[in-house]
């Protein structure tokens, strides 16, 4: 049960700072239902067991920013919610590049997260910036206008529950 705990307070995090490892949630799950299926003890071996490589294929998740060539998971994240499936190998180090620039601009002082709840016009600051730089940065032969309004939305929505969400800020 302490293995358990633990995992799922690290995955809490992990899907607090990116919303795109919620499939890491949902493998968790299945395992939690294996294990209150059947007590034998085989079978509680083989759940340990799959707990404990589920726990290091956590581990390979938070270094995965490192493998992208990306500073910080907050990157990733941003990288991640960018990301579709048919995009050339040119296309995802782009898009790399608009996620890194698109955080930077973000650091700007007027869009402070402790201002961003409660200031309807920072909020329309902030996503009319990521909508803009969507536009001038996201290779343009890989996405239409309408996919880089949602994209921008998904970014804005996360950066805001992330930043505001309860407990300690992902983004400072």
């Amino acid at each position: 049960m302490n293995l358990m705990e633990k995992i799922e307070e690290r995955l809490a995090a992990m899907v607090a700072r990116n919303p795109t490892r919620v499939d890491l949630y949902e493998r968790y799950q299945e395992i939690v239902q294996e294990y209150n299926k059947d007590k034998d003890a085989a079978e509680i071996q083989k759940v340990m067991d799959d707990l404990f490589a589920f726990n290091d294929d956590c581990s390979e998740e938070e270094k995965r920013y490192l493998r992208e060539g990306l500073d910080s998971e907050t990157e990733l994240a941003v990288f991640d919610l960018l990301q579709k499936d048919s995009l050339t190998k040119g296309d995802r180090e782009a898009i790399k590049k608009v996620a890194k620039d698109l955080l930077g601009k973000l650091a700007d002082q007027r869009f402070a997260l402790e201002r961003l709840r409660s200031m309807a016009t920072v909020q329309a600051q902030m996503k009319a910036e990521i909508i803009k730089h969507l536009y001038a940065h996201l290779p343009a032969s890989a996405y239409d206008p309408d996919e880089i309004n949602i994209k921008a939305g998904a970014v804005f929505a996360h950066i805001y529950s992330a930043g505001l969400g309860g407990g300690t800020p992902v983004y400072h």
